[in-house]
């Protein structure tokens, strides 16, 4: 889109007439190269009924040679289920729909992956289908058309996006004239020179047998789905490959610095130093010395430059080491504009420490414990399995990679961390990218600167098949399910609240108060919290959403005892620090400021307060800025006390456990939770819609943002589960697929659509939204209605209610 303005984002109200799989002990992935150069891996996994093919072509942006900055890679990833010399676009996606539509694709600097994950009694056909877009691809002129107007809108996300921007920005300085340099979309001149000639000339080049890596992990015999796989790829031949070679970087002799305005609130940045790829030796001190920096809120950044300094509202790091020459270390922060001085002074000055100072045996230990952890926990699926070998075979050229990486971790010495340091650290090697606001919202930025200044538990119930509707108000409700695939352990403690318990001089306080559970208990402070979760590979998190708030802890099965030790106390005693408080504060206002500069959170939080006039669920879960300016310590220890009670609180437990060996150490971790009475706050009632609601709000970004809500249901409406056939119809589930995404999407009219039912424990709302153009705002918006109205005038036909 050419025309960059003040454009629209819009809201109508209407009132119109997989599952959790682990590891299986003893069986090991296979691999195989064909006679024409292509390489198979399978694993046998049978804890679930499911299978994930994963397909893999070294084809990204890097390697598009005349083609570079076109985005060629990933249009074409675009087009490669849009027909083929078998199956027409319809075929193809009645098929994926019928096996479940768990299917997507992405494009990277050096790949492109196609996957679908799918019950195992469906593997034939997902393997013919995935084969078929492999080999086949037909790329006809019409879907070329049309995946352009697509991928248009799509660049136009990308602009509008502060944190994408940012890294397009930094790519730019860090690999300055580079094909690591260039975004994987394209830039938007070029791509719009691209042929269907181009295409099938890119596409006979890249996807041939010897430049593709094919993946399957599931619930199958390894040898059988070996010989299926070898059979759907025996006629690819072999084909001459491109040189992968790419120019060498050229030497940084001094700081780079670029910045750039946006129509945003808060200020981004991004600092880098060059480093190395993969096959390094560096790599494993390098990784171990961002997880110390930046993991978890025990890091030396986040202790240091969050919450000692408060002088960023966020901040990360990370050690990025692809196939290829393009590696650098990494941080990032968000920040009030007014910091981006002082923030990047401290950040060196915690990096450069290293260079002198060894690191603690416990920091060190922790680390390798987190990474331990870290690669354990993303293995649950069957989906996260088959990517790991994928990639570690395209990578490095070892599918087993990942469990050789864990020996590298557990090999490095603190004296290596400081050699990494001295070796990469210096400032004629620093990169540093921004983005602020324009100088309009200064003011705003200003303004947030001045704004930051023993009873026992009554009674345990377990309930394997608890009745939504069922009272249980003597105690905790426990729920076990054992699963013991996999050593880990996960503890979800949830609560009724969220925003139906609050009103309008309160809004936010429910996640602030939750937020605050791990900011510090009786016995704890918050960074001894943190230590001591990370301290053993473990996580901890909060969640306040419309109807409920929560505290997680998931442990590896070792440490179980710890876990539930930090969890009961988080719940149970918090501390409500005041400094705490205040610096929870500025990082509720900086979220909520992050909010107003995304372009779909700023048009759902006008849909709600359009389509709710009355009950809570027109607040936002963070609140308002006047909300969370005059929230008090009592306010949040007010909620607690109201709705952080056992026979408030539903518990489970869901890993490798015993069911009784886990519930008798709950019950001796909450025997003091003292009970309560409990009474549930009423909601005002919502009155009926009498006409159509509309509202709309302007913002200086390339895109147009609809919302089209109607009220909802509860979740004990019997209504729920032809909803949910109908959000399916409509929009696809977990993916996109149904009848919006064939009319507006292959039309060239949306980047995104999507329907999305949110139940309530009160009538919540039905909402479509769409992410478009403005001058296809009004088409866009008549083809939805058209098929709302569709659905209310007409049954659907047996094979799609089939599908």
């Amino acid at each position: 889109m050419n025309n960059i303005g003040r454009n629209i984002i819009m809201i109508l109200i209407g009132c119109f007439a997989f599952m959790i799989a682990g590891t299986t002990s003893g069986s090991e992935a296979i691999k195989k190269v064909l006679d024409n150069g292509m390489i198979i891996i399978v694993k046998e996994n049978h804890s679930a009924p499911v299978v994930s093919l994963h397909a893999y072509a070294k084809a990204g942006s890097i390697y598009e040679a005349e083609f570079m900055g076109r985005g060629i890679s990933h249009n074409l990833e675009h087009l490669m289920s849009n027909g083929t010399q078998k199956r027409t676009k319809q075929e193809i996606n009645r098929i994926i729909e019928e096996i479940g539509n768990g299917s997507n694709a992405y494009t990277t600097k050096d790949h492109a992956s196609y996957f679908i994950t799918t019950a195992s009694a469906y593997f034939d056909i997902a393997l013919d289908v995935l084969s078929d877009y492999m080999q086949n691809a037909e790329l006809i002129q019409e879907e070329v058309d049309s995946e352009r107007g697509v991928i248009l809108n799509e660049i136009n996300m990308r602009d509008d996006d502060p944190d994408s921007e940012l890294y397009e920005i930094f790519s730019d300085i860090m690999f300055p004239n580079h094909p690591i340099g260039v975004p994987v979309i394209g830039y938007r001149e070029l791509f719009e020179k691209t042929t269907r000639d181009d295409l099938i000339k890119y596409y006979k080049r890249m996807y041939v047998p010897n430049n593709m890596i094919f993946v399957a992990v599931g619930d199958f015999d390894a040898q059988e789905a070996l010989g299926k796989i070898e059979s759907a790829f025996k006629d690819a031949k072999r084909g001459p490959l491109p040189n992968f070679s790419l120019p060498s970087l050229p030497n940084q002799v001094s700081k780079r610095y670029t910045e750039k305005e946006m129509d945003v609130q808060i200020a981004y940045m991004m600092m880098g130093f060059p480093t190395i790829s993969i096959s390094h030796k560096d790599l494993y001190p390098l990784d171990v010395l961002a997880f110390i920096m930046g993991e978890g809120r025990s890091s030396r950044l986040y202790k240091k430059i969050k919450d000692e300094k408060q002088l960023v509202y966020a901040i990360s790091v990370g050690s990025y080491t692809p196939s290829y020459d393009g590696g650098y270390f990494g941080i990032q922060a968000v920040l009030d504009p007014d910091n981006i001085v002082g923030a990047e002074k401290a950040i060196l000055e915690e990096l450069y420490k290293i260079k002198t100072e060894l690191i603690t045996d416990e920091e060190l230990e922790k680390a390798k414990q987190l990474k331990e952890s870290e690669y354990i926990f993303s293995q649950q699926t069957m989906e996260s399995q088959a990517e790991t070998l994928g990639i570690d075979q395209l990578s490095t050229g070892d599918m087993n990679f990942s469990k050789r990486y864990l020996e590298g971790i557990k090999s490095v010495k603190k004296e290596d961390l400081m050699r990494v340091a001295n070796e990469y650290f210096h400032d004629d090697k620093l990169n540093v990218a921004i983005i602020k606001p324009k100088l309009e919202t200064e003011e705003t930025s200003a303004k947030m600167e001045k704004e930051a200044s023993d009873s026992s538990v009554k009674k345990i119930l377990i309930n394997k098949n608890p009745d939504p509707a069922s009272s249980q108000i003597e105690g905790i409700t426990l729920l076990v399910k054992e699963n013991h695939s996999i050593p880990i352990v996960s503890m979800h403690a949830l609560f009724l609240g969220g925003v139906r318990f609050e009103d309008e001089s309160n809004n936010g306080v429910c996640k602030f108060m939750t937020d605050m559970l791990t900011k510090g208990t009786k016995t704890r402070t918050s960074q001894q919290i943190a230590e001591e979760i990370e301290s053993i590979g473990g996580a901890i998190g909060t969640i306040s959403g419309n109807n409920s708030f929560s505290v997680s802890v998931s442990v590896l099965k070792r440490d179980i005892d710890k876990g539930l030790d930090i969890l009961s106390d988080v719940i149970m005693n918090p501390s409500f620090d005041t400094v705490e408080i205040e610096k929870k504060r500025k990082e509720l206002l900086a979220g909520i400021k992050r909010q107003e500069d995304d372009p779909f959170s700023l048009a759902g939080k006008l849909c709600r307060t359009t389509l709710f006039k009355t009950h809570p669920y027109r607040f936002q879960t963070i609140g308002s800025e006047e909300t969370i300016n005059k929230m008090t310590q009592n306010d949040l220890k007010s909620f607690y006390d109201k709705y952080m009670l056992p026979n408030n609180m539903v518990l489970a437990v869901f890993g490798d456990i015993n069911a009784d060996e886990i519930t008798a150490k709950i019950e001796k971790a909450f025997e003091k939770f003292e009970y309560k009475k409990f009474e549930t706050p009423k909601a005002p009632i919502e009155q009926p819609l009498t006409s159509v609601r509309e509202a709309e709000a302007q913002k200086d970004i390339a895109q147009a943002v609809v919302y089209i809500g109607f009220p909802g249901m509860t979740v004990y409406s019997e209504d729920r589960y032809p909803m949910q056939v109908l959000d399916a119809i409509l929009s696809g589930i977990n993916y996109p697929g149904g009848r919006l995404h064939e009319r507006l999407r292959s039309n060239q009219l949306v980047y995104v659509v999507h329907a999305i039912n949110q139940e309530g424990l009160d009538p919540g709302m039905f909402i479509i939204y769409a992410g478009t153009t403005p001058d296809k705002l009004d088409t866009v918006m008549g083809i939805i209605k058209e098929e709302i109205v569709s659905l209310q005038k007409d049954l659907i036909s047996d094979e799609e209610l089939e599908r």
